[in-house]
């Protein structure tokens, strides 16, 4: 029974909800799948943390919008190598522009290019000792995925983003959800 009524309210909120909000800002959290391709393989075990962060996006018009986000790549080590490995701790910064091309009042296709900086230091162990090490990085990214909006404010986003790393490009999948004001 509460399943249904459940199932119910959420129904309605989705069938309720009309076309995209006219607001400018939206602001959202996102979750991803492991970026392990900025690493170059040197073999080892790799560990690396589940990354998690947040935009802020400005839209210039219906169909085109500036995002700044900021996500946590959280630790990541390298052991079980012969003459070293590291851990570091991360954050990776994206600048760029979305386009938006929508299917239906509560779907939209999302395009997206744009610049990211990406800022890792830590330790490192090499057969000297130990080393400090900076993974630091710029380049350019591509993203394509979808929003599917439930009400004038709340959404669902999902994406799939491209990243050109020095070491070896590498992308992946991310979730969250978005707050227009």
């Amino acid at each position: 029974m509460i399943r249904r009524a459940i199932a119910v309210l959420l129904l309605a909120a989705v069938g309720s909800a009309p076309a995209f909000a006219e607001t400018n800002v939206y602001a959202g959290l996102r979750v991803g799948t492991n970026l392990d391709g900025r690493f170059a393989d040197a073999g080892g075990k790799l560990d690396t943390d589940t990354p998690f962060g947040g935009y802020l996006g400005w839209n210039i018009n219906p169909n085109l919008a500036i995002e700044f986000a900021a996500t946590n790549l959280g630790s990541s080590q390298r052991s079980n190598i012969a003459d070293g490995g590291f851990d570091v701790d991360g954050a990776l910064y994206q600048l760029g522009v979305v386009g938006s091309f929508p299917l239906s009042d509560q779907f939209n296709l999302l395009a997206g290019v744009g610049g990211f900086r990406l800022n890792e230091d830590g330790d490192g162990s090499s057969i000297a000792g130990p080393v400090s090490v900076d993974f630091g990085d710029t380049g350019v990214y591509a993203e394509v995925g979808g929003r599917f909006q439930l009400n004038p404010q709340w959404a669902l986003r999902a994406s799939y983003t491209w990243f050109d790393f020095e070491s070896g490009s590498d992308g992946n999948f991310w979730g969250g959800a978005e707050l227009r004001f």
